[in-house]
C-alpha cells in the first residue's frame, strides 16, 4: 500500500503555489501588454501585437488573432540575432525584453511603410517602459539588484520579500567578478546557466562590466569554503573563453538588508588586494588582515601617521634588495633561519641587513613591537600612493 508522507504532501503544495504565482504573473503581463494596445489602438489606425518566443501571438489589439501563430518571424530573428528591426510580409516587426525573463517577445505593426516604422517604435518605447514597471515591481532579480546597489529603504525589503516569496533570512555571500584585460560578455551566460535564478541565486551585470553574483550558501561557511566556490568560476571561465579575472568575496551575509554591505565588502576586496598584494586573483574580504583597515581610514589621518614616524624621509631611503628581504622576513613570521633559507643566504647576511633597517628607522623588526609598526608603515606608504597621495 502507498503511503504519502507530511514531506510530499508539503513538497506537492509548494509545487502547487510555484505553479499558480507563475500563472498570475503570465496574466498580469498579457493584461499588460493587452492594455498599451488597446491605449495604442485608439492613437494609430493599424493593428499591432506582440508574438512570443514560441511563435505565438498572445496580445494584440485586434483580440481574433490572439493564438494565432507566427512560428517564421522567430526563425528569421533567430538566424540573424543583430536584426533590430525587420519588415516582412506587409508587417514591421521589432523583438523587445520580455518582463521577468530572459526571453525575447517580438511588437508587430501592421504595414511596411514609414508610419509603420514610426509606430513600430513608439510601441517599442511604451513596452520597454512596461517592462522596466514590472520588474521593479515583480521581478526577483532586479529587486536584488537594487537592494546591493542600496537602491531600496531598508524598511521597505522585508515585505516586498514576501510580496515576491523570498526567504529574508537566508544566509547568502557576494562575489564581485571583474574581467582583466579584455571583455566578454558571454560570461555572463556562463554564470546564467550556472546559477540559474529559480535556485535564489542571482546573477547581476552591471554598466561598469562587473559582475555581481549574489549566491545562497550554507550557514557558516568558512573563508576557504567560499575561496573554493570562486575558483570553481574562475577555472570555467578561464576554460570557456580564456579570461582573467579577479574576484572579490564577501563574508556572509544573513539577511537581504545586509547585501549591500556584502557587496561594498566584495569591491573593499578587490581594491585592497590591488594595492597590496595584486598577486591574488581570489579574494576574501575576512582575510584582509590589517589592509581592510587601513583601506577604511581617511587618507589624511594615514599621512599624519606616515609623516610622524618617517620625519626625517629615512623610510623612503630602503632599497628593494632591503625590503624584500623584509617582506619574506614578516611572511615567515620572523624566523631569521627559515628566512635566510628561502632566500639562499647565510644567517648573517640576514642579520647585517635587519640591522641596516635598525640603523635607518630606529626599527627593530626582531621586535614584534617594531615589526607590527614598520609593517604598517609600509603598508600606510602604499596606500597612499594609490590614492596619489
Amino acid at each position: 500500500m502507498y503511503t504519502v508522507t507530511a514531506f510530499q504532501l508539503l513538497g506537492a503544495k509548494i509545487s502547487i503555489f510555484v505553479i499558480y504565482s507563475s500563472f498570475i504573473l503570465y496574466n498580469i503581463i498579457m493584461k499588460l501588454y493587452q492594455d498599451i494596445l488597446n491605449q495604442a489602438k485608439s492613437a494609430a489606425s493599424r493593428k499591432m501585437g506582440i508574438i512570443d518566443n514560441s511563435g505565438i501571438i498572445i496580445a494584440c489589439s485586434d483580440m481574433s488573432q490572439i493564438g494565432e501563430s507566427r512560428y517564421d518571424i522567430v526563425e528569421l530573428f533567430e538566424q540573424a540575432d543583430d536584426i533590430s528591426v525587420l519588415a516582412y510580409k506587409g508587417n514591421v516587426y521589432r523583438p523587445l525584453p520580455a518582463p521577468g525573463s530572459q526571453f525575447v517577445n517580438i511588437a508587430f505593426v501592421e504595414g511596411d511603410d514609414e508610419y509603420a516604422h514610426v509606430i513600430s517604435n513608439m510601441l517599442d518605447i511604451a513596452l520597454c517602459s512596461a517592462k522596466l514597471s514590472y520588474d521593479e515591481k515583480y521581478d526577483r532579480a532586479t529587486f536584488v539588484k537594487n537592494i546591493t546597489l542600496d537602491l531600496v529603504p531598508s524598511g521597505e525589503i522585508s515585505a516586498r520579500a514576501r510580496e515576491l516569496q523570498m526567504n529574508n533570512g537566508q544566509t547568502r555571500a557576494v562575489l564581485l567578478i571583474r574581467q582583466i584585460e579584455r571583455y566578454d560578455s558571454a560570461a555572463i551566460d556562463i554564470l546564467l546557466s550556472l546559477f540559474p535564478e529559480h535556485d535564489n541565486d542571482f546573477v547581476i551585470a552591471l554598466e561598469n562590466g562587473d559582475i555581481v553574483l549574489i549566491k545562497e550558501v550554507q550557514e557558516g561557511i568558512s573563508g576557504e569554503g567560499l575561496h573554493k566556490l570562486a575558483k570553481g568560476i574562475a577555472d570555467t571561465l578561464n576554460t570557456e573563453l580564456y579570461l582573467r579575472l579577479v574576484i572579490g568575496i564577501s563574508t556572509p551575509s544573513n539577511n537581504l538588508r545586509e547585501l549591500s554591505a556584502s557587496y561594498k565588502e566584495a569591491i573593499a576586496a578587490i581594491d585592497v588586494n590591488k594595492v597590496f598584494d595584486n598577486e591574488q586573483n581570489i579574494i576574501y574580504y575576512g582575510n584582509l588582515g590589517i589592509g581592510r583597515l587601513i583601506y577604511r581610514l581617511p587618507a589624511k589621518l594615514c599621512q599624519t601617521f606616515l609623516n610622524e614616524l618617517n620625519k626625517s624621509g629615512a623610510i623612503d631611503t630602503i632599497d628593494e634588495e632591503t625590503m624584500r628581504t623584509i617582506q619574506m622576513f614578516f611572511e615567515l613570521n620572523l624566523s631569521i633561519s627559515e628566512t635566510a633559507r628561502k632566500l639562499f643566504i647565510h644567517r648573517n647576511t640576514l642579520v647585517y641587513r635587519i640591522e641596516k633597517l635598525k640603523r635607518i628607522t630606529g626599527l627593530d623588526v626582531r621586535n614584534l613591537d617594531d615589526a607590527i609598526v614598520f609593517k604598517v608603515a609600509h603598508m600606510v606608504k602604499k596606500y597612499l600612493k594609490s590614492q596619489g597621495k
